[in-house]
């Protein structure tokens, strides 16, 4: 059954730097176990790993209102995905295909109650998902917030 490790004293998968912008960097690795991988395979984000969570267009209120905020864990599985060394812990590169069927599948472990919401944030992907999967290998986090050292009293749970 696909799930995200959850880490018992703070009884949430995701803990990452809150920083003044729009980037937050992983305190704790992130691990998210599907059922779309071979068994015993797993994706494991490691700490330090920068996310900017969903990026849902300003453009549409109604979405953006709707679902910005609520699938930070799955977001930041999505990202990952989109990196160009994304691979699953037994080193299987991971596609944009996988990569957005994951997050569909995260986003419905994340809230099962929303399967309507987890519709739409793939169909969001795979409609919009290419432009920010064909910059892969971008570096996309400026230079200021990679030189900032994270620690624990930085943690933020993000349930």
């Amino acid at each position: 059954m696909a799930h995200f490790h959850i880490y018992p004293e703070t009884k949430s998968p995701l803990h990452s730097a809150f920083y003044p912008c729009k980037f937050r960097q992983l305190l704790r690795p992130l691990d998210y176990f599907s059922d779309l991988l071979d068994p015993g395979d797993f994706i494991r984000i490691l700490k330090g790993f920068w996310t900017d969570f969903a990026s849902i267009p300003r453009m549409l209120p109604a979405l953006y209102s709707w679902l910005s905020g609520k699938y930070q864990a799955p977001a930041t599985l999505h990202d990952f995905t989109y990196r160009d060394d994304a691979t699953t812990v037994k080193g299987m590169p991971i596609p944009k295909e996988l990569g957005d069927l994951l997050l569909h599948e995260a986003c419905l472990v994340w809230r099962p109650d929303c399967s309507v919401a987890a519709w739409s944030m793939y169909q969001g992907v795979r409609i919009g998902g290419s432009r920010s999967y064909a910059k892969k290998g971008i570096l996309w986090v400026p230079e200021f917030y990679n030189n900032l050292q994270i620690k624990e009293g930085d943690l933020c749970g993000n349930p």
